[in-house]
Formats: structure tokens, C-alpha cells, sequence
């Protein structure tokens, strides 16, 4: 009987242990944004500082631009001040699973702006695109800091 009785506590408490141990909530990650968020595009949003190397403009050239989520279309990106344009004007771009994301050809203010970037890590985006204003091709490179 004393066996019999240990057997069941035994398999009782195995139980509870198994499940204890799979009702433990896992970390979501997502497939770049922060843990818990869910979102792939939460780790793009914020504000970064844009170190800009140009085909046509000598040197480097630093502003800042605003990433933001778009409400309602679940893998696009806002980058506001875009090629220095101004906080008002904003491109679009679409986030992949990879880190990575892609800007459509779009114009603005007489620029039409194409190209693609990279979440390196939480704290850096390398982004590259194309600006051309009539005949005037401008390939331009951004290593953007979330400040």
C-alpha cells in the first residue's frame, strides 16, 4: 500500500512540475522589434542621427530623421526628413522579416528617392538609396544612430 501511495504522489508531483514548466510565458521577441513587442518594425521607430555620404555632395553631411510605424499597414515604416528634405516630407519603406527593409521608387518634392536598408543591431540602420532630380543621380549612403 505504502508503495502504491508513493507511486501516485510521485506521478501527481510530476505532473504539476510538467505543468509548470510549459505554462511559463516565452519571450517574443519578433523578428526585429524588442522583446514583447510583436511587431517586426518596433526596433526601426524613433529618432536617429543620419552621418550621409553622397555621390555629389563632398564630405559628410549629418541631420536627423524620424522612423515611425504606419497605423494601419502592418509591415511599412514613415522616415520623415528622407535626403534631408525636411521633417514634413516622409518616405515610405517595407519592412521584411530579415531585418531589412525596402524603400519603393516615390517622389518627393521634385526628388525621386529609391533604395533599401538594414537594422544592424537595435542601435543601427545602414540605409542606401538612389535620389535623382531631373538628370542628376545622387547615390547616397546613411549610417543612421537611434538617439
Amino acid at each position: 500500500m505504502r508503495g502504491k501511495r508513493n507511486y501516485i504522489l510521485t506521478a501527481i508531483a510530476a505532473f504539476f512540475m510538467l505543468v509548470v514548466v510549459s505554462c511559463q510565458k516565452e519571450e517574443d521577441t519578433g523578428p526585429s522589434g524588442p522583446p514583447g513587442s510583436g511587431d517586426m518594425r518596433a526596433a526601426y521607430a524613433g529618432n536617429w542621427r543620419c552621418t550621409e555620404t553622397s555621390s555629389i555632395t563632398p564630405g559628410t553631411t549629418v541631420y536627423y530623421v524620424q522612423i515611425s510605424l504606419h497605423p494601419t499597414i502592418n509591415n511599412q515604416i514613415q522616415i520623415a526628413n528622407i535626403y534631408n528634405l525636411g521633417t514634413t516630407v516622409s518616405a515610405y519603406a517595407l519592412v521584411n522579416g530579415n531585418n531589412t527593409f525596402a524603400i519603393p521608387q516615390q517622389v518627393l518634392v521634385g526628388n525621386t528617392i529609391e533604395g533599401n536598408g538594414t537594422l544592424l543591431n537595435s542601435t543601427n540602420i545602414s540605409m542606401d538609396y538612389t535620389a535623382t532630380a531631373g538628370s542628376t543621380i545622387d547615390d547616397v549612403t546613411c549610417a543612421l544612430l537611434k538617439q
